[in-house]
Parts: C-alpha cells; sequence; structure tokens
C-alpha cells in the first residue's frame, strides 16, 4: 500500500472514532484537569468552581459541583471539640469543620447523599458555635462570613421553627437538613472541609 493510500484509510479511521464518540456520548467520559491537578469527569455539571485549593489531604475525596471544597466524611461519633480538632489538624491552615457557605452548597450535601451512601446518615455536626459566645450566638470555626446559618436567628431556615433555643450550644444538621442546637458533649459523625481557610479555635476555646 503506497504512502497516499495509507494516509486516506488512516484518515476515515479517524473519522469513524470521532463519530462514535459523538454517537455513544463517548467524548462526555473524557477527564479534564482540575485545579488541583487532578482530574474531573466533563460531565453536564461540570466544570467546578474555580480556585479549588492546593495541598488537600488524599482523605478528602468527596466533591460537590457547586463549591471548590473538598470533603472528608467522618462516619465514627465524637464529642465536638473533639471533632473540630480532628478536622484542624488535618491541614492546618487548609482544613476545618464544615462550613456552609451558601444554600447551594447545603442542597448539594442533601441531592448527592443518596449516592454516597451513609453520606449524611444520621445528625452531623456543623463547624458552628456558641461556646464563647453564649445566648445563641452563634459562630463559624473559620473567619468566613456568610449570612446563612450563621448569624443564628430563631426559626430562620436552615434552622427548625423552634431553634436555636439554647439548650445546646453547637450546631447539627439533621439527615432532612435541617439544623438545631445540641449539647457539644453529645457524640454525633461530622463532615471535614478543605476550602483553604484556616480553622480559628478562639471560635471555641
Amino acid at each position: 500500500m503506497n504512502l497516499v493510500r495509507w494516509l486516506a484509510v488512516y484518515s476515515s479511521l479517524i473519522g469513524l472514532v470521532a463519530a462514535c464518540d459523538r454517537v455513544w456520548g463517548l467524548d462526555d467520559l473524557v477527564a479534564q484537569p482540575r485545579g488541583d491537578g487532578g482530574m474531573a469527569d466533563s460531565g453536564p455539571d461540570a466544570p467546578r468552581p474555580d480556585g479549588e485549593p492546593m495541598g488537600c489531604p488524599a482523605s478528602y475525596d468527596h466533591i460537590l459541583q457547586t463549591t471548590a471544597s473538598r470533603y472528608r466524611v467522618v462516619l465514627s461519633h465524637r464529642q465536638w471539640v473533639s471533632a473540630a480538632n480532628d478536622c484542624a489538624g488535618d491541614a492546618p491552615g487548609l482544613t476545618h469543620m464544615l462550613v456552609l457557605s451558601n444554600q447551594a452548597e447545603h442542597d448539594a450535601m442533601l441531592t448527592v447523599a443518596p449516592a454516597l451512601p451513609m453520606w449524611l446518615y444520621d445528625d452531623t455536626w456543623l463547624g458552628a458555635t456558641d461556646l464563647v459566645t453564649r445566648n445563641s450566638t452563634f459562630r463559624w470555626v473559620t473567619s468566613e462570613v456568610t449570612g446563612y446559618v450563621v448569624p443564628a436567628a430563631l426559626g430562620t431556615p436552615p434552622w427548625e421553627p423552634d431553634q436555636p433555643d439554647a439548650t445546646g450550644q453547637c450546631a447539627q444538621m439533621r439527615i432532612t437538613g435541617a439544623v438545631h442546637d445540641k449539647d457539644c458533649t453529645s457524640a454525633a459523625n461530622y463532615i471535614c472541609e478543605c476550602d483553604g481557610r484556616p480553622n480559628d479555635p478562639t471560635a471555641y476555646q
């Protein structure tokens, strides 16, 4: 086979492969680079927001499409302060207990739950507390100003209608997504977040 005929056959094969990709949707499965140098699926909900932090521990292996954060789900139960310190110790300056920045992040947590077994299978600690301030004046474990969950206002969603009621100093999220206060010495599972914001222990110690 001479070179001209070989090139013609080769070009035909390339065109056939490209057509198959379009017909079967294989091009949607091609991995695209993420901000951290890893790879993310180029599905209909990609890309994720810019600004994914560098240096997140490998154990932070859950992602949401609505935020650049990475998450570590902890199924063992701990008291709130112990859980907060555990998250903060993973990568000082980068990790902390879950802070809900906005409703989109909150909604995504609930939407992804059925696809990830036991992501939210029980009441889960949030990184919000009034251990230092008291009187239901909650603070996040980071300096982030969200206007969501914190500051806490009685009955303002996602807080339950009668919450916070000052019977506890730490925030929990139920499997429904509703937030209530709980005694910090109770034990619950928790979620750690890596978003490049440092944990602030003065918020709770």
